[in-house]
């Protein structure tokens, strides 16, 4: 019974700042972990595609038909459109929605335990937002 209290005793002696650097060393052990997994190259390369062409088709294709079957066409659809907000969505919206499911796959693989593929899903979201800062110019470049 003795064992119990001073436990308790113990646990209630920590201050938050403790536990909160308690937390803070476990996070950098498992980042650690990730950076030292080897890295598996054809995995990352499928996820690495299968993110780009859904961060593409969600740029090109879906969030326009989404504000045009909302919207509609005319001068009012056009003023909502030019919203900040509107146009924060239709730019970054496709990039938002990719690095969101790819972190939560990440997160997964990392509780799994599987640091090798949760580097592929973090590795690929660097990559992906590094190349969506040139989207326009790519896209211009497609289309002529």
């Amino acid at each position: 019974m003795s064992s119990y209290i001073d436990l308790r005793r113990h646990l209630f002696a920590l201050l938050p700042s403790d536990i909160f650097n308690l937390y803070v060393i476990q996070i950098m052990q498992t980042i650690t972990r990730i950076f030292k997994a080897k890295t598996n190259f054809l995995h990352l390369l499928a996820v690495f595609l299968l993110a780009f062409f859904t961060c593409s088709i969600l740029f090109v294709l879906i969030i326009p038909l989404i504000y045009w079957m909302i919207l509609g066409e005319g001068a009012e659809a056009t003023r909502i459109e030019d919203l900040p907000l509107n146009a924060f969505i239709a730019n970054w919206g496709a990039l938002m929605v990719v690095l969101i499911v790819s972190s939560i796959i990440g997160l997964r693989h990392t509780w799994k335990g599987t640091f090798s593929c949760a580097k592929s899903y973090f590795i690929t979201m660097l990559i992906l937002i590094v190349l969506y800062f040139f989207r326009v110019p790519t896209w211009n470049f497609v289309l002529s």
